[in-house]
């Protein structure tokens, strides 16, 4: 479990990066497809850091208390 932040965040900046290469795009509908995907990914890493910690908690309180 200690790696898996680490191999989150790196594919999380490459996928990002490959992405963002899209702003080098002469039609401005591509480039702005990869800004709108790039920031998708980083709120994903964002929740998937954030909030995926703590639902993995309050569902291990929830079993040690006997509730489903």
């Amino acid at each position: 479990h200690t790696t898996t932040g680490v191999a989150l965040v790196l594919s999380a900046l490459t996928t990002i990066c490959g992405f963002l290469v899209l702003r080098l795009s002469p039609m401005p509908v591509i480039q702005d497809f990869g800004i709108v995907t790039a920031l998708t990914v980083f709120f994903s890493l964002i929740l998937a850091l954030g909030l995926m910690p703590i639902l993995l908690a309050a569902d291990t309180a929830m079993e040690a208390n006997g509730e489903e």
